[in-house]
């Protein structure tokens, strides 16, 4: 994706999929990720312009950090639900470490603290099972 950048303002006033022309007063970055232009502005030096950060509001944030954990709430869920399975029909030692550790993993993601969003403790995965 192309951005187009007012070199005056240093705001996104466009995107597109083929590079364009470079117009007068635009600077044309390129990025793979997708970006909301309203969102993005112009950063780095004029030899060296950049793409910068993604600029959120607190809530944004916050509900950006809070559908990450609901995604890896899913996921632990869906791994805890297997290894309860596994643990009930094909019982090892393996299998009940792997679904305390998994539960464990859950209830941490669970209890999460959202007070200071630019240090969350994110827990850390437990190794495949």
């Amino acid at each position: 994706m192309f951005y187009g950048f007012k070199k005056s303002t240093g705001k996104c006033v466009w995107s597109i999929d083929v590079k364009p022309t470079q117009p007068d007063g635009v600077v044309i970055l390129e990025s793979e990720i997708d970006y909301d232009i309203g969102k993005v502005c112009l950063g780095g030096t004029e030899d060296a312009p950049t793409i910068d950060a993604v600029i959120m509001s607190e809530e944004e944030k916050l509900a950006n950090e809070k559908s990450k954990r609901d995604y890896l709430l899913n996921i632990a869920t869906a791994k805890v639900g297997v290894l309860a399975d596994v643990v009930e029909f094909a019982n090892t030692e393996e299998s009940e470490a792997n679904l305390e550790q998994w539960r464990k993993y859950r209830v941490e993601l669970y209890r999460l603290d959202f007070t200071d969003l630019d240090n969350i403790k994110w827990p850390t995965e437990p190794a495949a099972y």
